[in-house]
Formats: C-alpha cells, structure tokens, sequence
C-alpha cells in the first residue's frame, strides 16, 4: 500500500522509510504539507502519516486541507508528534488525524496503529461500496418510473411523424400523376395552336389536380414538423443517455441550472398540464461538481415533490447565490410532511408510500450526494403549505 509520510527531518523520514518497506509497504517522502499535499492529489495514498511541525503547511493545516476534500477516496491520517499534551492530542483530532503517534516513533506501535488504519480503511472501503450499490439501485428504480414517460414523449412525435409521412406518400402520388400527364401533354399543346376538343377533355381532367398549391404549401408544413419531431426524440434520448451515463470520474465546471434544466426534461411526462412550473432563477457562477450525481439528486427531490402534489399543483424552483454558497430552493404545494416523520424523510428504506411503490431511497441517495459536494440539504413543511427543501453547495466545489 502506498502511505506518504511528511516529514522535514531527514533521519526520521528515513527511519521510517525503513519501516514501512519492511512492512511491504510503498513509502513516498515529503520534506513539507505542501509536497504531501501534492503527492496525494497525484497517488490517492490511502493513508498518510505527518510530522505536526514543519516548514510552511504544517500537519494540522495539511490535516484541515485534506478534510475539505470530498470524503472519497477516505485517506486516513496518523499525526506525528513529540506534543502529548491532551489539548494537543484534541487540537490534532479536530483538525482532522484519525490516529497519533508520539515521537520518538516506536516501529511496533507504528506498525499496530497502520493496521488499526487498515480495518477502517477496509470498513470505509465496504461503505462506500454498499452506498455505490444503494445510488445504483435508487438510478435503476428512477430510470424504471421515467421509462413510462419517456415511451410516451417517444410516441407522441412519432405518432404525428407517420401520419405526416403516410400524407407525404399521398401527395407525392398524386404529383407524380400530375407531371406523368404534363409531360404527355406538353408535346401537343407546343404543335397546336386551337387544341381539339379531346385535348380539351385532357386539360378538363386535370382539373381535379388544383390542389397542388395547397399540397405544395402543406409538403412544408409536414417536412417542419418531422423535423421537430426527430428534434424532439433526439432530446429525449441524449436526455436519457446523460442521465444514465456512468458517474465522472473527476469534477467539471458546470452550470447548476443546466442540471435543474435536464433533471426537469426527465420528468416531462410526469409534470403533464396539471403542474405548473414556476422557476426564479439567480445569476449563479459556475462549480466543479460531478454534475450528474447532482442530476440525480435534483430529480429524486423533484420526484418526490410531483408524487406529494398526485399530478395537480405548482412547483417553484430558486436559485440565488449567498456569499461562498449556492442556495436552491425546491418547494411545492402538495400534502406536506407530517411533522412526526419530518425528521426520517432522509432515512434509508423510509417512506410512506404503499408497499411496491417506492423504494424509499429517493431521498436518502439525494441527501448524501449533497453532502458528497460539501453541502446540506434540509427539508421543512409548515401546516397546509406543501414541502420545502433548501439546498446549500459551496461555490469553491469539490
């Protein structure tokens, strides 16, 4: 395993070079925070151990800096140092060490706490794949519940493109009638200047082609509305496909209402006519963020809002921007939260919905890709006034 260890003190960096190779382990020497620092960000070392006093970012700054990551990949961190005072070993937990150690290092004690850091890590490593596989789950049963809705979105356009192209077909018919009978006709009329009363009977029968104008004008009108149609698919499908796509490996500036804006085209059918959308947008600069966890996060709540208004209501949506922090306001008119359950809507598994109804991850998977961004998400419901969630997202991201 890859552990870096800062250290400004050339014969305790090799100290403990020497122990930790013997233990198997890969060592990578910092002389200051601000080398470690740059080691983790390239090797993600899952463990680190720091000397407390150092030139420049010492190891209480370097613990705090790491603490403001998001909380994966966890990197648990042993302080190293020759203060035992309890006040010291407080400051130390509070900046963020997990363990301490204190100097002189004995190898078998630093060996003992290295493997207490290995459970935890091993534990935390379990969590975050068991929360990997619930986010799954919550994905799959979103996807479920939008797949009705997209299928009528899909069906709409292309019922209205096949009856535009079964007319298309008609008229092309009829036109391919009309010229087939101009191009015989154009051969006499150019040698005769008093045509014969059958060539008039010819023209007569033409007649019944004076739509064409109309059929013309119409072709336009159905060739615009295809390709509105295909548009139209076309957006759902990439819509979906952004959706379902696997999670960024690493944060990208984005826009957060470009994220409100796709979790919203998801939910089009269940909106219908009967939920009116009322948005307040805010001038919001733009955030490192795994814009399609934030997707998901935003479409479970909005989820939840339409399900407590049964189709019929108003949902606004605010954005605003508030010092270092983006704040978005989701509120609807629907039944509200009963004050007793208030405090377990982000539980996992809860809901009050009939059995086979929901999963009762909705919530919770939002909850926590929140707080995978450094924010929060609370949720407030005052009497006969629908239900409230207030979103707060650092603006320095993740």
């Amino acid at each position: 395993m890859d552990i870096i260890v800062a250290e400004d003190h050339p014969v305790s960096a090799k100290l403990l070079e020497k122990i930790l190779t013997r233990a198997g382990h890969t060592p990578l020497l910092a002389a200051d925070g601000e080398r470690a620092w740059e080691l983790l960000r390239r090797h993600q070392a899952p463990m680190l151990l720091t000397d407390w006093m150092m030139p420049g970012l010492d190891g209480l700054g370097l613990c705090k800096r790491i603490r403001e990551l998001p909380p994966t990949p966890y990197t648990y961190i042993i302080l190293l140092t020759a203060r035992d005072a309890t006040a010291d070993i407080l400051c130390g937990f509070e900046a963020g060490a997990d363990d301490y150690i204190a100097k002189p290092v004995n190898p078998d004690e630093l060996m003992a706490r290295i493997r207490v850091g290995l459970r935890h890590l091993a534990l935390e490593d379990r969590h975050e794949k068991t929360l990997r596989q619930l986010m799954h789950t919550e994905k799959l049963a979103s996807l479920g519940q939008l797949a009705a809705g997209m299928a009528h979105e899909i069906n709409n356009p292309l019922g209205f493109l096949t009856s535009n192209i079964k007319t298309f077909g008609t008229y092309t018919q009829e036109m391919q009638a009309f010229i087939q009978s101009c191009i015989h006709l154009l051969p006499q009329l150019r040698k005769l200047e008093n045509p014969p009363q059958e060539l008039r009977e010819k023209i007569k029968d033409l007649e019944k082609y004076q739509d064409l104008a109309y059929i013309l004008e119409d072709l336009d009108q159905l060739v615009a509305e295809s390709r509105e149609g295909l548009g139209r698919i076309g957006k759902i499908v990439e819509d979906m496909r952004i959706f379902a796509q696997p999670a960024a490996l690493n944060p990208e500036l984005t826009d957060i209402h470009h994220c409100i804006t796709l979790s919203l085209s998801m939910l089009t059918a269940r909106l219908g006519s009967a939920i009116e959308l009322v948005q307040d947008l805010g001038d919001l600069p733009r955030i490192f963020c795994f814009p399609n966890q934030l997707q998901q996060a935003f479409c479970n709540i909005f989820l939840n809002a339409i399900q407590a208004m049964e189709g019929n209501g108003k949902l606004y949506i605010q954005t605003r921007k508030e010092k270092d922090q983006i704040r978005i306001r989701i509120q609807d008119t629907g039944t509200g939260i009963a004050p007793e359950i208030l405090p377990r809507i982000f539980d996992p598994f809860f809901t009050t919905r009939p059995v086979g109804q929901g999963t009762g991850l909705g919530l919770h998977v939002a909850y926590t890709l929140i707080q995978r961004h450094g924010g929060s998400i609370e949720a407030s419901s005052p009497p006969h006034a629908g239900a409230t969630f207030d979103i707060l997202l650092p603006i320095a991201g993740v």
